[in-house]
């Protein structure tokens, strides 16, 4: 990887920073992800009795 000055470094870093938190702001925009992304297959197997890994290898897309 070519060095850069520290000035070019410190503008690559923000730029990344920048395209995080876009990215965030857009998952929370369209509700990607978030702590209840789980939650339906969850459900699922608590339903069907989840009984070992037998019936969780037998759920799994």
């Amino acid at each position: 990887m070519l060095e850069g000055t520290y000035r070019q470094e410190v503008l690559y870093t923000s730029a990344l920073g920048a395209v995080i938190v876009l990215m965030g702001v857009a998952a929370q925009r369209f509700g990607i992800g978030g702590p209840k992304a789980h939650e339906p297959s969850a459900r699922k197997i608590l339903e069907q009795g989840f009984n070992g890994r037998r019936e969780a290898a037998a759920l799994k897309p």
